[in-house]
């Protein structure tokens, strides 16, 4: 195709400033945003996805290709964004669990994303000085804090920076047509939906752009090449769709029609896509929280007048957009991709428990920084009244945003501290209620977190993970009648929960009640046969009832599992001794040791293996070991 004229909306556009210049505004943007995101290196690591992503994470700080195969091939964390892993997979090789150094890369991809952006909204509008305006609003904007704060949202922040390499590629090619822009598209396309599948409304957009500002698409009669050229990158975002509702319809994510039903659902995509438009533009301190619930799990429910004013507000802009379109076409075209951008997660196929989230304003507000460029380049362009009202008026908001983010990165400093924060803004929240408890007994405060459990369940009596939670702690200090009669009521409300299931069995055996326990255990694996807890209780329930054989059995499959697992060979092993199988016993809890040399519990039983067959040496030189990691593990206990 030949070469194509700039659109009419740059022809008219002021010089560019001096390229010295450009680049101390791009290292000026860069510090600026490196400064106000200092605050974040000082935070922790949270307990809500980062414990999965990075901290637990088995193939973390293996950067080899086992880890590359597994991150191809896993829907963990109810997922597909094997660039994602990678990235946290580097991370742990180069810092280890050092919370700074993970931190430090997100904020680096949040600057790279800020000078990104700067360097397209200047070649989509030729104005220099709105572009940097703009670029800076978003990079400082405190809706962007959950994005950098959040460890495990790294997802987010590649994949905008993979989709703006796509645009910048995509803008070349509508100045100059070429099958190599085209290929750099679909390659960048493609890394994006690697980092996270949000990406896939991308094809929409450039189609946005075709329309304005580059003006490759005039109705009604359309260059119908233009149209040909996006089938690829169509098809490569309905596979990542479908593999998408896979993992996280295994993942148990996507939320039944029967639970959110389809009218929850419609009303809740206007009333959502109002508030990140409200928080966009007035984002009030205290009202940006990590987990805004959805209203099926909230006591009062939803809002008609919610709605109706969302509708309204949204039914207004559109309205202006249409009666501005020839004048001001940056209106509908930065409304429009800001809205068809957010589509994949207003809750139409509804995932999770939140209705709206402000990580996911990141890569949408790219449509709203297009009309904010134009929009202040049109009022700078009037009399040098107006340039210096809104010269102040860019100040303000950068000032304003700067401090709020600030002080927003201090909610995630841990994760006492962040859902402290979320049940301040939404008290009526079982969910945060829940996560607050879980967050208070996992610092050790206990007392504290058995008020936050009975909370979470006089907010949401039906929520069930509340009562199996409840359950979890009661068992844990030995109030088991209690235990199980919470476990039972979340088991009525959600029956195919295996670990609710699994901790009833539990609890069971504690009480003696071994029959009903063994019965509830293998319900339990049935539901989760991979699941290495489940079946190692399920084999200490056979035990007790003396059925040695079926143990081993279970436990044979629970280290088939897990052939690196100390604990897995430790329990195979006592099997093989209560059977009196003692050869094989004592050569399974030396493998145990060899592979975890502090495992207590593995030197404490053989010890005893080796008593029962007359190695008294062997066994005073193992109960030594086993004491000295008693004593060097606090609050560890050894039992044969």
């Amino acid at each position: 195709m030949a070469s194509r004229q700039p659109p009419r909306s740059q022809r008219s556009a002021p010089p560019a400033p001096p390229r010295a210049v450009r680049s101390v505004v791009y290292g000026l943007l860069a510090l600026t945003i490196l400064g106000v995101y200092l605050p974040v290196l000082d935070n922790g690591f949270v307990d809500w996805d980062d414990t999965t992503y990075v901290v637990r994470n088995p193939h973390g700080g293996n950067l080899d290709i086992s880890t590359l195969v597994w991150a191809f091939t896993t829907f963990d964390a109810a997922n597909w964004h094997p660039l994602t892993w990678m990235s946290h997979a580097l991370d742990r090789e180069l810092y280890g669990l050092n919370p700074r150094g993970h931190h430090r890369t997100s904020v680096l991809l949040h600057a790279a994303n800020g000078l990104l952006l700067l360097l397209l909204l200047h070649r989509l509008s030729s104005l220099f000085w709105p572009s940097a305006a703009a670029a800076a609003l978003f990079a400082l904007h405190p809706l962007r804090v959950e994005n950098v704060a959040w460890i495990s949202e790294r997802k987010d922040l590649l994949c905008s920076f993979f989709v703006l390499l796509a645009l910048l590629a995509y803008e070349r090619h509508a100045r100059r047509p070429a099958r190599g822009s085209l290929l750099a598209v679909a390659l960048a396309f493609t890394l994006a939906l690697l980092s996270k599948p949000m990406a896939v409304t991308l094809p929409f957009l450039l189609l946005l752009l075709d329309v304005w500002p580059f003006e490759r698409l005039r109705w009604p009669r359309p260059d119908h090449r233009v149209l040909l050229e996006k089938l690829p990158l169509l098809l490569l975002a309905a596979s990542s769709s479908v593999v998408t509702y896979v993992a996280q319809a295994r993942g148990e994510a996507v939320r039944a029609l029967d639970l959110i039903g389809v009218g929850e659902r419609l009303a809740a995509a206007p009333v959502a896509l109002a508030a990140y438009l409200a928080k966009t533009l007035w984002p009030a301190p205290g009202t940006l929280l990590p987990l805004y619930t959805h209203p099926h799990y909230l006591p009062h429910g939803a809002s008609g007048a919610a709605l109706a004013s969302a509708v309204a507000v949204l039914l207004g802009l559109a309205a202006v957009a249409v009666w501005q379109w020839r004048k001001r076409p940056y209106l509908a075209v930065g409304g429009l991709a800001f809205a068809g951008l957010l589509v994949p997660v207003l809750g139409l196929v509804q995932v999770g428990v939140q209705r709206s989230a402000d990580r996911y304003t990141y890569l949408p507000t790219l449509g709203l920084a297009l009309a904010a460029v134009c929009l202040i380049g049109e009022v700078s362009a009037g009399r040098r009244r107006s340039r210096l009202l809104a010269a102040g008026g860019i100040a303000i908001a950068l000032g304003t945003s700067a401090v709020l983010t600030w002080n927003q990165q201090q909610i995630w400093r841990d994760s006492v501290t962040l859902w402290r924060a979320t049940v301040a803004g939404e008290p009526e929240s079982p969910i945060a209620q829940l996560n607050l408890a879980n967050a208070l007994h996992e610092a050790g405060r206990s007392g504290e977190s058995m008020r936050h459990y009975h909370e979470a369940i006089a907010r949401g009596p039906g929520y069930a993970p509340a009562h199996a939670a409840l359950g979890v702690r009661l068992g844990e200090r030995r109030e088991y009648a209690a235990a199980i009669e919470s476990l039972e009521t979340a088991l009525r409300l959600q029956p195919a929960d295996a670990y609710t299931r699994g901790s009833l069995g539990n609890c069971l055996l504690e009480l003696g009640r071994k029959e009903e326990a063994v019965r509830e255990l293998t319900a339990a694996v049935a539901a989760a046969p991979t699941a290495v807890a489940l079946r190692n209780s399920l084999g200490q329930g056979l035990l007790a009832l003396g059925r040695h054989e079926d143990a081993i059995g279970v436990f044979r499959e629970t280290l088939a599992l897990d052939r690196s697992s100390s604990p897995a060979h430790n329990n195979l092993a006592l099997a093989m001794l209560r059977a009196g199988r003692m050869t094989e016993g004592i050569e399974l809890l030396r493998e145990a040791i060899r592979l975890a040399p502090t495992n207590a519990k593995a030197h404490q039983n053989l010890s005893l293996a080796l008593a029962e067959i007359g190695d008294e040496a062997g066994a005073a030189s193992e109960l030594a070991a086993a004491q000295r990691l008693r004593a060097s593990i606090p609050g560890d206990t050894v039992r044969p």
